[in-house]
Order: C-alpha cells, then sequence, then structure tokens
C-alpha cells in the first residue's frame, strides 16, 4: 500500500509539473507525453481536479489551476523574508557570540527562517526542524503558546511529553511559565529538548496572525543567570525589528 501511495503521489507530481509546460492538454496527448496508461492519468487527474490543482475547460483541454501561483508565489515571499532577516540574524549572532535562529510562525506551525551557527568550538544542537519537537519543550514554542493563549488549554489538557528528563510536564508549572513569558516578553528554556543546552526566544505579530520569533541557543555551561536574562531582552529587541522590517510583506500573504 505504502509503494501505491507513492508512485501515485510522484505521477501526480509529474503530471502537475507536465501541465506547467502547456497552456492546456487533451488526457490522451498527456497519457503519450508522460509514457503513461491513459487511465492512470485520468484518475490522476479526476483526483488533482477534486484537490483543486488543475482545472478542465470547455473544450476538455487540461490546466493548472492558481493554486499552484499561490504555493510558489508563497516559497517566492518566504526565501524573501529569509533575505530581509538575515542581517539582523547575523547581528544578533555576533552580539551573542551563539547560535542564532529566525522562525516565521502561522497558527502552531513553526518554520526556520534563517540560521547562524556560533562561532564557538562548542555549539548548542538543536533541530532545524521543529515538527516532531513538541511546542512546550522550547523556548520559540514557549513564546508562541505566550502569544496564542486560545491553543494552551487544549494542550494543557492532554499529555506533555518529556524530551529530557528537565522538560517542564506539570500542566500548571506550564501555565505558570507561559503567564511569566506573557509578562516580561521572551522565553526561557534550560536543558528541556538536550542536556547542556539553555536557550532564549521571542515572538511578534504580523499582519493576518502570523509571528516571527528569533531565538539564541547556548550551552549552559557559558550561560548564567544573568547571561539568560540579558540574551532574552536582546532577543525581544531583535525580534521587534525583524517584525518592523517584514511586517509589510507579510500583508500581501494574509490577503
Amino acid at each position: 500500500m505504502a509503494d501505491e501511495g507513492n508512485r501515485s503521489a510522484v505521477t501526480a507530481l509529474t503530471v502537475l509539473e507536465e501541465l506547467s509546460l502547456s497552456d492546456g492538454v487533451g488526457v490522451s496527448a498527456l497519457a503519450r507525453q508522460l509514457g503513461l496508461p491513459k487511465s492512470t492519468v485520468q484518475r490522476t487527474l479526476a483526483t488533482l481536479e477534486a484537490a483543486g490543482w488543475v482545472r478542465r475547460d470547455a473544450d476538455a483541454r487540461w490546466g493548472l489551476t492558481l493554486r499552484c501561483a499561490v504555493v510558489g508565489q508563497r516559497v517566492m515571499e518566504r526565501t524573501t523574508l529569509t533575505e530581509v532577516v538575515r542581517p539582523l540574524v547575523l547581528e544578533l549572532r555576533d552580539a551573542t557570540q551563539e547560535t542564532v535562529r529566525c522562525f516565521l510562525v502561522e497558527s502552531l506551525d513553526v518554520v526556520l527562517l534563517d540560521l547562524a551557527e556560533s562561532g564557538h568550538a562548542v555549539r548548542a544542537v538543536e533541530q532545524d526542524q521543529l515538527g516532531s519537537t513538541p511546542l512546550h519543550a522550547t523556548a520559540i514554542g514557549r513564546a508562541v503558546l505566550a502569544a496564542r493563549p486560545d491553543a494552551l488549554p487544549a494542550l494543557l489538557a492532554g499529555p506533555l511529553p518529556a524530551v529530557t528528563p528537565r522538560t517542564l510536564t506539570d500542566p500548571e508549572l506550564l501555565r505558570r511559565d507561559v503567564e511569566l513569558v506573557r509578562e516580561r516578553g521572551w522565553a526561557e528554556v534550560r536543558e528541556e529538548t538536550h542536556l547542556d543546552v539553555g536557550g532564549v526566544a521571542a515572538v511578534a505579530g504580523l499582519p493576518g496572525g502570523v509571528l516571527v520569533g528569533m531565538g539564541v541557543t547556548y550551552p549552559l555551561h557559558r550561560a548564567s543567570g544573568t547571561t539568560a536574562q540579558s540574551t532574552g531582552r536582546l532577543v525581544r529587541e531583535f525580534t521587534d525589528r525583524a517584525a518592523q522590517l517584514i511586517g509589510p510583506r507579510v500583508v500581501r500573504r494574509a490577503r
């Protein structure tokens, strides 16, 4: 079943790529161009049509819908946003001498926009793909939860998995920590995703309910409580600057 699903996905992508090369094409011609059975192409087109990716005109010629263009535009805009925030990411990295990440947050989905590694031989190691890491275990996740209070009750009602023995899994303690984050404007975690790794992060609102976030991670043996506080305030400042820079560009995404 998995192999069949993979083949179907590859076929769908191949059909989309071929349709992007023409202004419209019939099923028979498309099947010949792809070297696939007509029945396979017809079935794939029906699936893509139902999902809104392709359309059929009055002459039964198939073409792409604007949905493909919208997705492509989002990718281009994200690339543009990365170029905009890059100077800030480098500036914050140089100011802290630690690893800096910049994020874009839509709903509760956290996407890495940019990364600048610390110049130290010993660096904090974290996942750049955050999808498998619980929000409550990361500094950027705590900052997001503070900015999305409606999402917190559902999170607290379910199990809070521990990534390390130091991960905060008590619902009441997590709720208090999120309230603290909301009050002071930045979040801090210590050894909650990796042992001997700490970090601070903040988020700022953008048009359309999107958030931009920035975070600094560091080995805890290089950081004191005072360091975390000063770095947290710095992250808050740089996050606000990032929001001012990219806000006008996100307006187009929100429309």
